[in-house]
């Protein structure tokens, strides 16, 4: 055990190993005593497997020196395993305050100080090991996760260590395991602000330019800049000049080079400024992209923009990171999204000068030198022939030394390997003076394109100038196809010869683009080509996006709430491979729903609005549904589909409600509720009254959102649709519960139950389940409640939803909360964290933190017990979720009652009632005032019992079970009340005299 106190059980006998056997040395943080007994498992488990294993700890009862054994023991080993945990990472990387972990500190600074010493002999030797419970991100960043191997060790066996053995032992594989259920996920590890806490080291930067020529004089300006005496500092700086010149490539190349100074992430954000034919990005969408790139999730980023930036700019105050901003527009666009503190290398690209960005470094970027502009093109067209050095010298003249036009022209000659660069030089005068005419603003570059594009197929030529059409930023082979009306393998070749011959880009295995130039030299190429075959192209590629979009929506999981829980069930993995296309084409997609809302092609707008709903819900990007929506809410509307415009309205007012703007969602669902009425259309209606629900539920307007469900019932009743009275029922029954109408909600679950089951609706039963757990509970069934839970997180497990087995994961936490199990509690909570991270529920994990924090307090864990709830009450405060935090800070006024640490509990419990009064929150009032009363009993009894009694009131309202215990409290102050007013002398007008050691004791114990 580190920390300054070296433990006293060894796993391994010291011993003298077997001859020839490997030594293996294994440095870890003991951080929790399920963490050490894992490191302990593996150790056994290595040394049966025939290895010397020595875990820095021994058996020994006299005192010697840790340093020099440690020393020792690691010179000497064969191999050193380091096992990846929070703990390690934060004390491993210098990033902890000098009395955490004392003992990894030092033992990590001697496997740095070897590592960089000698990194041919240690590289190979140290590895670093991700145990079930860990992640990449715990693993030290001087170990190079992200950029070098690592090793997971999935079970304490052959199979879970196969990697690890292999490495160790030079075995040969063993046979893959059968795929099973769901990989271990790591637990939540308290820390302040634990939803934001971890950060992975993104890398978004395009891969490098191989072979990058020239702009070392650049480079040397910009790193005398960034790295100071004290190390790398953080620095603005704007790559300027015109197109063509190379700012992104060397913007780019700089990234990569400097990336070790800056292990935290290296970002790219591309802003699309001069893009031809799309909107500059706005600050808003940018910031939600940096901040996904992060980390975050989707749902857990704030609609506000001056919450977007505030959240960012703490996500990355004290990183080290690299942060590219390509193609910026002007300061305007960027301002927002450049970080606080000294610690990131910020790099702007732009056609403009940014001299409003005052704090920035300026690189003007102009044309190559002609010995690097010919070395460039020398490389690029893999000549050999170089002893012309006229035509070579002239050639580089004409490209205007520009870089682009240099690549374009090196791919001609790369193309034709028995041109000459004389003939070369003939044939770009000629297209010079083809292209005069082009207003392509750069007759270098023009020339350049020409050349390449005259010695393309007809067939090349047409797909080069199709490609002009895509409104999106890149595309595939597919995409193209479309737009070229051909096979999708005979378009992959077609593009592959582009790509050859410089026209077209690879940024990304798979995905092509255009250069903002290339890309209007196409357009312009366009303009001769008949108007009907372009309009053509573009209906063939629209109508191609919206299929794949209707056939990728439908694997996604639907809404929480009705109609979409009425479809089919969804593989795991067909949804996966929709999610991944949806967001690798979201831009795309986004992309042409403006241009067919600006070109008159409503049906698309309001088709991708629909197919893509449910995957903008579920990852949270809800700023760009709501764009999304509202565009095709004008749509219908111009075409006059009442339907199309109903079914805009609910899914506008569905965002509406996840954005927190619950005015607009219900005007919104009450609109599509209107015109769903006007059609008589009774399945409509009964979806929208189900969201309407769920709205007025959320703001604790229970008896509204009750009425609205049960309607619903009644319109899928009068529908003869068993499967909607049965949701319908279901989402009545739970908010019956969140009322507190235990006896009705009973009843209504029972008969949801009783319908999901004559349909064989799984999932159905599994979320009744859950309540009926939860009535349970409430109403102290404890063993009914468990059993419930138990059944519910079954099914959700066998049907694969992760969602459903958190929110049973956390009902049984709080089971075992109540019944004294405060360990399997938290575990149950620490997997349901892991899992709502897993899919990225900002408010299940809120939830989640509360219930955790409960259950650390019972185990007597204060510390923990107080981070997890302050994270907690942030994530619900972040999220406007007034009955959490009214939840949350009565949790802290009673932690801080048994915890002399925790704060005042009488602010914590007052602060709980302000909130729940404004909600109507029975519970949490009668719990705030509960607290108040109990927080008064040693300083004012009187008023200690006008609270308790509150309080009782409320329970016994709601039928609580807290009532009969507050009861006999208030029964107990009333006698401590009298006994002490007979007990104390009087002073003038009959009022007690204060007592001197009854004081002393109030100030002792005031928080018992």
């Amino acid at each position: 055990m580190k920390g300054g106190i070296i433990g006293t059980v060894a796993v391994v006998p010291d011993r003298r190993p077997a001859p020839r056997s490997i030594r293996v040395f294994v440095s870890y943080a003991h951080e929790t005593p399920r963490h050490k007994d894992q490191v302990h498992k593996l150790c056994r488990f290595l040394h049966q497997s025939g290895l010397a294993v020595q875990l820095d700890e021994w058996a020994t009862g006299r005192r010697r020196d840790w340093y020099a054994w440690m020393t020792d023991q690691v010179m000497k080993s064969d191999f050193v395993l380091v096992i990846a945990s929070e703990a390690y990472r934060r004390a491993g990387d210098g990033c902890a305050e000098p009395g955490f972990h004392r003992g990894v500190q030092t033992e990590a600074a001697l496997l740095r100080d070897l590592l960089h010493a000698d990194r041919d002999r240690w590289l190979p030797k140290m590895l670093p090991v991700i145990l079930p419970e860990q992640t990449v991100d715990h693993v030290p960043l001087f170990l190079q996760p992200f950029c070098a191997d690592f090793y997971q060790v999935t079970g304490f066996s052959e199979v879970g260590c196969e990697e690890l053995l292999r490495a160790l032992t030079g075995r040969p594989s063993q046979a893959p395991p059968p795929v099973g259920g769901l990989p271990a996920l790591p637990p939540y590890t308290p820390t302040p602000h634990a939803e934001t806490a971890r950060m992975p080291g993104a890398a978004t930067l395009p891969r490098d330019i191989r072979g990058f020529t020239g702009r070392e004089t650049e480079f040397e300006t910009l790193l005398a800049a960034v790295a100071g005496e004290s190390g790398p500092a953080a620095t603005i700086h704007t790559i300027d000049g015109m197109p063509g010149i190379g700012k992104t490539a060397f913007a780019i190349h700089v990234a990569h080079r400097l990336a070790p100074f800056f292990p935290d992430g290296q970002l790219y954000l591309e802003l699309h400024g001069h893009a031809h034919g799309q909107n500059p990005v706005t600050s808003a969408d940018a910031l939600a992209s940096l901040l996904l790139d992060t980390g975050v999730a989707g749902d857990q980023i704030p609609s506000r923009i001056e919450d977007r930036i505030r959240l960012w700019r703490e996500r990355v105050r004290a990183k080290n990171m690299i942060l590219v901003l390509d193609d910026a527009r002007d300061h305007g666009q960027v301002a927002d999204l450049i970080p606080d503190g000294s610690r990131c290398l910020v790099l702007i690209t732009s056609r403009r000068r940014l001299a409003s960005l005052g704090e920035a470094h300026a690189i003007s970027l102009n044309v190559l030198e002609p010995p690097q502009a010919a070395e460039m093109f020398i490389r690029l067209s893999h000549t050999s022939n170089t002893n012309d050095k006229r035509a070579l010298t002239r050639l580089m003249r004409l490209c205007g030394h520009l870089p682009l036009a240099i690549s374009v022209l090196a791919g001609r000659l790369r193309s034709h390997p028995n041109w000459t660069l004389t003939h070369l030089e003939e044939q770009f005068d000629q297209a010079q003076l083809r292209v005069a005419e082009l207003s392509t603003g750069n007759p270098a570059i023009a020339a350049a394109f020409s050349l390449s594009y005259r010695d393309l197929s007809a067939d090349q030529q047409r797909l080069f100038r199709r490609l002009g059409l895509h409104p999106g930023p890149d595309f595939d082979a597919r995409a193209a196809a479309a737009l070229d009306n051909g096979d999708v393998v005979l378009t992959r070749r077609r593009l592959e010869e582009l790509y050859l011959d410089n026209l077209i880009d690879e940024p990304v295995a798979g995905r092509y683009r255009l250069h903002d130039l290339i890309h209007e030299y196409a357009r312009i190429l366009l303009e001769n080509d008949p108007v009907d075959d372009r309009n053509r192209a573009t209906d063939a590629l629209l109508d191609d996006y919206l299929r794949a979009s209707i056939a990728a929506g439908d694997q996604v999981p639907g809404d929480a709430i009705a109609p979409a829980t009425l479809s089919r069930i969804k593989s795991q993995h067909a949804t996966a491979t929709a999610l991944r296309w949806l967001e690798t084409e979201r831009a795309n997609l986004l992309a042409c729903a403006e241009y067919a809302d600006v070109s008159g092609r409503p049906g698309f707008v309001v088709g991708l609005s629909a197919a893509l709903h449910s995957y903008l819900r579920l990852t949270g990007r809800w700023d760009q549904a709501r764009t999304l929506h509202r565009a095709a809410l004008a749509a219908a509307r111009r075409s006059n589909d009442r339907r199309e415009v109903a079914l805009a309205y609910r899914n506008l007012g569905v965002i509406d409600w996840l954005l927190d703007f619950y005015p607009s969602a219900l005007e919104n669902l009450q609109a599509a509720q209107g015109i769903y009425r006007r059609l008589r259309d009774q399945r409509g209606q009964a979806a929208t009254l189900i969201d309407l629900g769920a709205v007025h539920g959320t703001i604790d307007d229970y008896g509204t959102a009750i009425q609205h469900l049960s309607n619903a019932y009644t319109a899928y009743r009068k529908l003869n649709e068993p499967l909607g009275q049965a949701i319908a029922l279901s989402e009545l029954g739970a908010t019956l519960a969140r009322n507190h109408d235990y006896d009705s909600a009973t009843e209504t679950i029972d008969r949801a139950f009783a319908m999901f089951s004559r349909l064989h609706d799984r999932r159905g039963q599994a979320n009744v389940l859950n309540v009926r757990a939860t009535l349970h509970h409430a109403l102290g069934r404890f063993t009914e409640a468990k059993l419930a839970a138990t059944r519910a997180y079954d099914h959700y497990a066998a049907l694969g939803d992760l969602r459903g087995q958190a929110i049973a994961l956390n009902i049984l936490g709080a089971l075992r909360h109540s019944t004294g199990e405060y360990h399997e509690a938290i575990a149950n909570h620490q997997e349901a964290f892991a899992l709502y991270s897993e899919i990225g529920s900002s408010l299940g994990r809120a939830f989640t933190l509360n219930h955790l924090g409960c259950a650390l307090h019972g185990a007597e864990d204060h510390v923990d017990a107080f981070r997890a709830l302050t994270a907690a009450h942030e994530l619900f405060n972040g999220l406007n979720k007034r009955t959490g935090q009214a939840d949350a800070l009565n949790n802290l006024g009673e932690l801080a009652r048994s915890w002399h640490e925790g704060g005042s509990p009488l602010d914590f419990h007052r602060h709980a009632l302000v909130l729940a009064e404004q909600t109507r929150g029975t519970l949490e009032m009668a719990r705030a005032y509960e607290g108040i009363g109990r927080s008064e009993l040693l300083v004012d009894g009187a008023s200690a019992i006008v609270n308790l009694n509150k309080a009782l009131r409320l329970y016994k309202l709601i039928k609580a079970p807290q009532a009969d215990k507050v009861a006999e409290l208030i029964t107990s102050a009333e006698t401590t009340v009298r006994l002490t007013i007979t007990a104390a002398p009087s002073g003038p007008r009959g009022i007690p005299w204060p007592r001197r050691g009854r004081h002393r004791f109030r100030r002792r114990h005031s928080r018992d």
